[in-house]
């Protein structure tokens, strides 16, 4: 048999293996209902423009209030599986509050697509690991800092990608002119 400390550890990491799987089983499932179904069209429609939704026979009320139901219940499956895998510290007001801010990087790097969230998330935990491994040579605040600047990049390649497609669409195929009524 093996000593108590290592299996202890294998039988630990055999468990986040686990709980990983039914995070990306969770992301896949998340991305063939947002992609597949019509209630995912329909879920898409109201978050894009809510009264052209309306306008298109959709009730947006109701999306709108499932899309936050199922974000909750997302949100809370995704809480428990951090403390059940041992991973999380089980007081609440060391590990929880910087939880919810770490997911605004991770959804504006994925582009809110839910298989992209996977490895977003992998390199915003990354990122956050290996800055806690340099604690001691680098401030806390260094981390924030370079997670940042990957935000900032990111969004600042998004605004360029939509002006240069703007701007390479010529004029008179749905581009606003000077001459053009308002």
């Amino acid at each position: 048999s093996c000593p108590g400390a290592v299996c202890g550890t294998v039988r630990q990491l055999e468990l986040d293996q686990y709980f990983h799987h039914i995070i990306d089983y969770f992301a896949i499932l998340v991305w063939v209902i947002l992609q597949k179904t019509t209630f995912g069209y329909e879920l898409k429609a109201c978050g894009l423009s809510r009264d052209a939704a309306q306008y298109a026979g959709i009730n947006s009320k109701r999306n709108i209030v499932l899309s936050m139901v199922i974000s909750g219940a997302l949100s809370g499956i995704g809480g428990g599986i951090y403390y059940l895998a041992g991973t999380g510290q089980y007081v609440l007001e060391k590990s929880i509050l910087g939880m919810g801010f770490n997911g605004i990087p991770v959804a504006l790097l994925a582009s809110s697509n839910p298989i992209g969230t996977i490895f977003a998330s992998l390199f915003i935990s990354y990122i956050q690991v290996g800055g806690a491994a340099m604690q001691p040579a680098y401030s806390s605040e260094t981390i924030d800092i370079v997670i940042a600047v990957i935000i900032y990049l990111a969004a600042f390649a998004l605004l360029m990608r939509g002006i240069i497609t703007n701007g390479l669409r010529p004029y008179g195929k749905g581009r606003w002119t000077a001459n053009d009524e308002c």
